[in-house]
């Protein structure tokens, strides 16, 4: 009896371990995604304001002067 309940205990905590666990990998890995995602959009925006503000610098009539 006494080796049952052992037994039974140490499932229920492998159990609540296991689900700690994925509780905090699904977190780690939805704020990791949300992290490259605005590192992503800030390089994207950066890179489309960069060209349109050589477009500007540029004539648009002069459009051959970027190559």
């Amino acid at each position: 009896m006494k080796n049952l309940f052992y037994k039974f205990s140490f499932q229920v905590v492998i159990f609540i371990l296991s689900f700690f666990f994925i509780i905090f990998l699904f977190h780690y890995l939805s704020f990791s995604l949300s992290f490259f995602f605005i590192i992503f959009l800030f390089h994207y925006l950066s890179f489309s304001l960069s060209f349109f503000f050589i477009l500007r610098m540029c004539n648009l009539k002069n459009f051959l002067c970027l190559f």
